[in-house]
This record gives structure tokens, sequence and C-alpha cells, in this order.
């Protein structure tokens, strides 16, 4: 197949999917596309988005620097928004974009092993890859290597975690074109053709030496194969971008669960531990808090096992109506959103320096997350308070190693959210996790603690800006009504 021209590959077909869109034009298949043009300035902000990961000169000039990112990144999302909202863009950004968007022309092909993957890359030119060739069997070594790492991942992400097959552009292999991208500031990219589900092609680095890249050279392979190939697993599910914060979560965590000893992901964490407060399902081209919230994929892998994460792709593709739903997701969690989140947010406490074995298996890694910390003055009830979105968190940290008497806390959690309130009772190495019954705690020797943490948490899918309001007493008239020890919230049962 090394002789293989690419005709039957040019994006004409492509090129005539996206001028025409006749199957975004259907109503009911993609919800947001049926809606009014998008504003002057969103226009330009997907137009730009896309650029910026395609050929940089076509952002215009007032955006170029606000179009920089944090770090590199997959220029997956930028290709969806644009490709999701076609119906809504413009005649002429929708003509600049049509060019943009062809398939790459490449100056040789090689098949991997397995004849699953066509691989694309030139010799000579801008994009070219390094032609050292080992083994001499007359194909560089690192279109050898990209070859067989994604018949590794196809091993891994369908045979072994039994996802379906990318849907097939018609040929029966699927396309890898080796790209010079580095200065794009992105690892690569899976373009999808538009529909609910579809085909795609990737694009990867040519060498992954540039200085943007965290991880490079064959490691950058590896972790790219593995994300960029679970999109085009995903678009067998559910392709359009307004999924894509669960996209990018998951094909990161994947990258993990492919090469647990590369651990790219590990640049991403603090974008997601800095902002607890955020909705877990925040998401917009450029941020780079679903790549951190990938950290969600590891709990639910360590505590739930791989298929709870499959079970999700599952019920996307399975969903009612066609357009996405963060019910989808929620339907696919055991127990849901309202079972799972509360521990998470526990989990979320213990990383970095705090790290407790049992918890991440690689969270002594990890960045942390910065509490409100409150040192209680004895007979004085302090108070404050925190906003935060659904899916979200807020930390209040309490000092007590030094006080003496009792502590009682209380909380006022704004309507709009269902809640949970856990509490960590912190000594030394060792951990307690309490859940509330209520709304109020009491801790009658709380000395006996070096730190007590709590954790209020909004297990509503939908909302913003819900107000956390708290009160912390220390007293040596604080006691408990029960005469149970670890009854803490007075419920007349232990609460550990």
């Amino acid at each position: 197949m090394n002789g293989r021209t690419l005709t039957n590959k040019v994006v004409g077909v492509l090129v005539g999917l996206f001028l025409a869109c006749p199957v975004l034009a259907q109503p009911r298949q993609i919800k947001s596309l049926i809606l009014d043009p998008l504003h002057p300035s969103a226009e330009e902000r997907v137009f730009s988005n896309a650029c910026r990961v395609l050929d940089p000169d076509q952002v215009p000039l007032h955006l170029r620097q606000q179009s920089l990112l944090d770090g590199p990144m997959c220029g997956t999302g930028a290709i969806q928004e644009a490709v999701t909202n076609w119906g809504k863009l413009s005649a002429r950004s929708r003509g600049k974009l049509t060019a943009l968007f062809q398939r790459p022309q490449a100056q040789r092909t090689h098949a991997s092993p397995s004849g699953r993957f066509l691989i694309h890359y030139d010799v000579s030119g801008f994009h070219a890859v390094n032609t050292e060739d080992s083994d001499r069997n007359g194909i560089p070594d690192y279109v050898d290597f990209t070859a067989k790492t994604f018949d590794d991942v196809w091993v891994r992400e369908i045979e072994e975690l039994g996802y379906r097959e990318p849907p097939d552009d018609g040929d029966g292999v699927y396309d890898i074109h080796i790209r010079q991208l580095g200065l794009q500031g992105v690892y690569g990219l899976a373009f999808s053709t538009g529909s609910v589900t579809s085909s795609s092609y990737i694009q990867i680095d040519n060498d992954f030496t540039d200085n943007i890249f965290l991880t490079r050279g064959l490691d950058g392979v590896q972790v790219t194969a593995a994300h960029e190939f679970f999109h085009a697993i995903q678009f067998a599910y559910y392709a359009p971008y307004d999924a894509s914060w669960w996209q990018e979560l998951t094909a990161t965590w994947m990258e993990d669960a492919m090469f647990d000893d590369v651990n790219d992901y590990y640049q991403y964490q603090r974008f997601f531990f800095e902002s607890p407060g955020n909705a877990l399902d925040q998401f917009g081209y450029g941020d780079m808090q679903p790549f951190g919230a990938s950290v969600f994929g590891h709990y639910l892998q360590q505590v739930y096992g791989t298929d709870a994460i499959r079970d999700t792709w599952e019920s996307l593709g399975t969903r009612t109506p066609t357009a996405y739903d963060i019910s989808d997701i929620d339907k696919g969690l055991p127990g849901g959103f309202a079972s799972v989140l509360p521990r998470f947010t526990v989990w979320n406490y213990l990383t970095g320096s705090r790290h407790v074995a049992g918890y991440y298996g690689e969270g002594s890694f990890y960045a942390e997350v910065s509490p409100r910390v409150i040192t209680p003055v004895s007979g004085l009830s302090v108070s404050g308070s925190a906003r935060i979105d659904h899916l979200a968190s807020t930390y209040i940290s309490v000092e007590t190693a030094n006080l003496s008497g009792g502590l009682r806390v209380s909380f006022t959690l704004e309507s709009g959210s269902a809640y949970e309130v856990s509490m960590m009772l912190i000594k030394g190495g060792s951990l307690e996790v309490v859940t509330l019954a209520g709304v109020d705690a009491t801790i009658a020797n709380v000395s006996q603690y070096d730190q007590v943490v709590f954790v209020p948490v909004s297990i509503s899918t939908s909302g913003s800006n819900f107000d956390i309001e708290y009160s912390v007493l220390n007293s040596s008239s604080v006691t408990t009504t029960s005469s149970l020890v670890g009854d803490f919230d007075n419920d007349g049962s232990v609460a550990f």
C-alpha cells in the first residue's frame, strides 16, 4: 500500500459536505445548529479557534495574542466547535474554513502492521519526519513507531476495553496524517465530518520536539495516539462539540489508561484543582479545565472500574432525544453524579502533600486544592461564604489541633441545587469521612483531630453561583446532645 495515491482520500467529500451541510441542516439532529446565526463576536471566536490550530496566520490580528494558550493541548475541540456550528457561520467564514479543512496531501503512505491504519507522511519540506531508518526497511523509524503505536492503541481501546470501532470513511482503513503541529501548540487533531456519529481522520505532530511540548519524542506519539484515537472512537457514539468536556476529559484519562508511565496529563491538573468551585462540565476551546478534570476518570477507574467510563459512552450512544444532555452521562454513571461526586470531592483534597494511600494512585504528583482555612477563637463565631456552580464544591478547613472544647459548624445552602456535605476528620496519617445528615455538625472534643475539613458539594447538573454560607464556633460549652460517640450531626446514629 506504500504506493497508494490519495485520490480517494481528498477532502472533496468533506468540502462538499461543509459547503452544502445537508447533514447539519436536518432538524433535531444537533439542537444548537437550528438556532439563529452566531453573534459576530462568537463567530469571530469560533473562526479564530479553528484557524489557530490549522493556520495561525489566518487568526485576526487583534485576537492573536488572546489565542495563545496556557500550554499545548488537543486541537480537536477547535475543529468540532467550527463543524458543530457550521450552519450558523457566515458564508465568508465557511469559505475560508473549507480551504483549511481539506485533508492534507502527503508524499508517501505506509500501512500499519495490522493493516487497520494508513500513515501519511512527508520526507522533505515543512512537515517532514526524521528519515532515519535503522532497520533499513525503507520506512522512517518515526513512521514505523507511529504505525505500531496506533495498532497497540486499537487493541487496548477496542479489543480490551470494549469500545466501538470508529465509523469507516469508506475504504476500510483509518488515516493518520503526520504534520508539523508544534507551532500551533497542539499535540494532535481528530477531524469529524459533522454528523452526530461520524467518520474521522487524525493529524499528529511530526516529531514532538518543539519546546511547547512537555512530553516529547516517542512518548509524545504514544499519548497523542491514545488521546486522538479515543476521539475517533467517541465519534461512533456522539461527535458534536456540546459534549466536548466529556470528550476531552475521557480522552486525557485514556492517555494514562493506555500508557501509564508517560503521565503527560500531570501538566493540566492545576487548572482543575485551583478552581474546585467551577462546574465539572465547564468547557470552551482553550479552557484547560476538561484536561485537568481527567482525574475524574482516574477516580471512576479506581473505584468502579474502567467499564464505568465506557457505560457513559454507551449511554450517549443511545440517547433520546438525539441532542446531547448531561443526563445521558449521568445515567451511565453508577448511581449518577449524585452518587459518585461527593466521594470524588473528598479524593480531590487528598493530593500532593496531603496524599493518603488508597486514594489516587498517582495523587502525590497532583496539584492541591486550596481550602478556606479557619482558625477559630474560643467563644467567637467565625462566618464566611463561598460560591459554587453545579457539580462543584468548596473546602472549609478548620485547624483544630490546638483547640479545646467543642466545635459547631453550620451551613446555609442556597436553594436551587441539591447538596451533600462531607466532613473529613484528620489525625496524623489517618482519615475518617462523614456524610452529614443535615447542615450542622457538632464535635464535642475537637482537639483529638489535627484538622477538620468540610466539603459542601452541589450534586445538581445545572445552575451556577450557588451561595454557600457557613459559621464555625469553638467553645467549651459546645457539646453533643447524643450519647453516641461519633454522632456528629445528632441524628441518633454514629456517622462513621
